[in-house]
C-alpha cells in the first residue's frame, strides 16, 4: 500500500526532509549504503550478476554520490536502482489523497460503508442491491447515465 500524503505537505518539504520521509514510509526507497550491503550479500551467496549490475549503477549514476535510490529488493533481478535527484522522483510512490481526505469529513457514512467491504465484513453485492432498492428509479438512471453503464449495451443492440 501507498503511503499518503498531502500535496501540500509535500510541495512544503525540502529534499532532504522528503527523502527522510520517503525512508521511513516507501518500501522502494534505499540508501547507498544498504544497496552495497545488499551487493555484499549477493557476493556472499555467488550472485555475482546482481552485485555486479547493484553495483555498476550505483558507480555510473550521474552524480558522484547519491544518499537516496529507488529500488524493489522484491525484484530480486536485475532492476536498475534510480538515484533520487529531486522531488518528483518520488511522486509515484506516494498517494496525494486530498479528495478523499476532504471527503471524509462530508461523508462519513460512505467512507464506513466503503472501510467496512475493504475489510470484507460487508459484501459489496449485497451494499450494491441495498443502495439500488434504496435509491429512486430516478436516481438509478441518472448515476448509470453519469457512469455511462449503459452505452455499451446500447452500442451492443445497434450492431
Amino acid at each position: 500500500m501507498m503511503p499518503t500524503m498531502k500535496r501540500e505537505q509535500f510541495e512544503a518539504m525540502t529534499l532532504d526532509e522528503l527523502l527522510e520521509w520517503a525512508y521511513e514510509n516507501v518500501d522502494d526507497v534505499t540508501t547507498e549504503d544498504t544497496l552495497c550491503e545488499f551487493a555484499k550479500r549477493k557476493i556472499d551467496d555467488d550472485d555475482f550478476n546482481i552485485a555486479m549490475h547493484i553495483l555498476a549503477a550505483i558507480w555510473e549514476s550521474e552524480e558522484a554520490y547519491h544518499d537516496y535510490y529507488l529500488y524493489d529488493y522484491n525484484m530480486g533481478t536485475c532492476e536498475t536502482p534510480t538515484p533520487i535527484t529531486c522531488k518528483e522522483d518520488l511522486e509515484d510512490y506516494i498517494d496525494f489523497d486530498e479528495e478523499e481526505e476532504t471527503m471524509s469529513e462530508t461523508r462519513k457514512a460512505t467512507n464506513k460503508i466503503l472501510e467496512m467491504i475493504d475489510e470484507c465484513v460487508l459484501d459489496p453485492k449485497n451494499v450494491v442491491m441495498m443502495c439500488l432498492k434504496w435509491m429512486s428509479e430516478d436516481d438509478v438512471a441518472e448515476m448509470a447515465e453519469a457512469n455511462e453503464l449503459f452505452e455499451e449495451v446500447e452500442e451492443d443492440e445497434e450492431d
